[in-house]
């Protein structure tokens, strides 16, 4: 037993006094130095007693990784499902689990398991295009995402437009971050490669992400992107907003992208085919990195990978530079992506691979791309060349088994993230059926109406429909300020101090 109080093992002398359990509750939990402690002694396995996973995470990065930790209650979570998960992942990693599932009722006969490989069989529905879009007037694409398309009149441009949703693409529960489905950046660049394509460009020139793509469990998303005309010098300006298939009309859209294409060729382009072929793959002077667990590992950092995005089959690294090879899972294809976002996710894994054990628990994720030119489709398997001329910075270079070019970038610049970030991406109601809405109600009738003259202070946005009603509400007795300085400023300068002030 270790006591909280001292981060030491605990003296039985000690804790069995009324004094000890008074500076319990008021001095601080040595949590890290009880781990230590723990790890010291040969401790490697950690469960959490608790309502939801909280001090697992604390336990992994107090480790290092050198422990196995995890909760055995999940809110939303069925708990006999959640324990035997618990339970098992600590036997995975070598602890004894006799005495763990003695008295959870598992049945006491063992069933042979068959002497061959398991046949797997899918037997799921994949779902179908939409119908005949040529009847709303528009154009089918045959891009699993982007589906319909329409050339706008004067000035000109280009709409493409999809519908996405938890399970549209089929893909989509397989890129879960912090246990959120989202759309993964790469896919943005295949839509964008698509697009480059509809309108005579060559390459992305420039891709930012600015908010995540978050894809709800009910209902769907529409997706819009929008190609702009040319300019003088070729370049064409694109965004990408998606919008709750239910919402009203005028609601807002999310911009998620922006960024340009382009006709231009790049300063040096990629052959036609690799001039080192012969050479040898990957090089002499590179070392092979271990791959065993990764997709377990970065699962308790909050990035879910199911199948289709597990794609790493081995690593290598010579200095700043990362070899990979990269392929989709049996029974998946390339469908009819340039390169198929699971694929080509799979090709930034060897950043994460590297940089796991300097990382401070934050996600690295794709902020934006530049320089991106596709020169071969279909690919099922890749070989992967990154290299990393800053810490969050890469350049690709991405070929097929033989070498050929399949696609190249210039630079990629990935961000971390955490959990909080991805509440911006969330639609408001998420299908929910029930809402918020703020009804008028009469004042009562020996209410007092607002007296003349500034009595209330709002500080906010004007602009803010909470603070903007507020103000409608109180009237002429009210003014707003955007901030406390503002307010301030007003007062130093002579104005009546009110008798309520309301922040936003």
């Amino acid at each position: 037993m270790v006591s909280n109080l001292t981060g030491r093992l605990a003296d039985p002398d000690h804790i069995t006094t009324p004094a000890y359990w008074v500076q319990h509750i008021r001095q601080a939990v040595r949590f890290a130095d009880g781990i230590h402690t723990l790890h010291t002694n040969d401790v490697r396995h950690y469960l959490e007693l608790g309502p939801d996973p909280v001090l697992t995470a604390l336990v992994n990065e107090t480790t290092g990784g050198d422990a196995t930790g995890t909760a055995v209650l999940r809110n939303g979570h069925p708990e006999p499902v959640t324990l035997l998960t618990a339970v098992a992942r600590v036997h995975a990693a070598g602890a004894p689990a006799a005495g763990l599932t003695a008295h959870l009722g598992a049945p006491r006969t063992l069933p042979d398991l068959p002497t061959y490989p398991f046949q797997r069989e899918r037997h799921w529905f994949t779902a179908t295009a939409p119908g005949d879009v040529a009847s709303a007037g528009l154009t089918a694409t045959g891009h699993p995402l982007l589906t319909a398309e329409a050339e706008l009149p004067d000035p000109g441009g280009l709409l493409l437009t999809g519908r996405v949703n938890a399970t549209a693409p089929a893909w989509a529960a397989d890129h879960a971050v912090f246990g959120t489905p989202v759309m993964p950046g790469v896919a943005f660049v295949d839509m964008l490669l698509h697009a480059a394509a509809r309108t005579g460009c060559n390459r992305v020139e420039e891709l930012t992400h600015h908010v995540f793509l978050a894809l709800p469990e009910r209902g769907a998303l529409q997706l819009r992107v929008l190609v702009r005309p040319a300019d003088d010098a070729g370049r064409r300006a694109f965004v990408v907003h998606t919008r709750p298939e239910d919402a009203p009309y005028g609601s807002d859209w999310t911009c998620h992208v922006t960024g340009t294409l382009t006709d231009a060729p790049a300063a040096a382009d990629a052959p036609a085919a690799d001039p080192a072929a012969d050479a040898p793959w990957p090089p002499a002077s590179a070392e092979r990195l271990d791959t065993d667990g990764f997709y377990r590992r970065i699962a308790d950092t909050g990035l879910g990978y199911g199948p289709v995005f597990q794609g790493m089959r081995a690593a290598w690294q010579d200095g700043d530079t990362l070899y990979a090879e990269v392929s989709l899972p049996s029974g998946t294809g390339p469908e009819r992506y340039g390169v198929h976002p699971g694929l080509l996710d799979s090709a930034l894994h060897p950043f994460l691979l590297a940089t796991a054990d300097g990382t401070d628990g934050a996600i690295h994720v794709p902020f934006s791309w530049s320089g991106v030119t596709l020169h071969a489709t279909g690919a099922h398997a890749l070989r992967v060349r990154m290299a990393r001329p800053a810490p969050e910075t890469v350049s690709l270079e991405v070929t097929d088994p033989s070498g050929a070019p399949v696609l190249t970038a210039d630079s990629l610049v990935l961000r971390p993230v955490r959990p909080e970030q991805l509440e911006a991406a969330r639609s408001d109601r998420d299908g929910a059926l029930h809402e918020v809405v703020w009804h008028t109600v009469p004042a009562p009738s020996g209410a007092a109406a607002p007296g003349e003259g500034e009595k209330w202070a709002l500080i906010g946005d004007g602009g803010d429909p909470v603070v903007a009603a507020a103000s409608a509400v109180i009237g002429s007795a009210a003014r707003t300020y955007p901030d406390v300085t503002a307010l301030r400023a007003a007062l130093r300068a002579g104005t009546a101090r009110p008798e309520t002030v309301v922040a936003r």
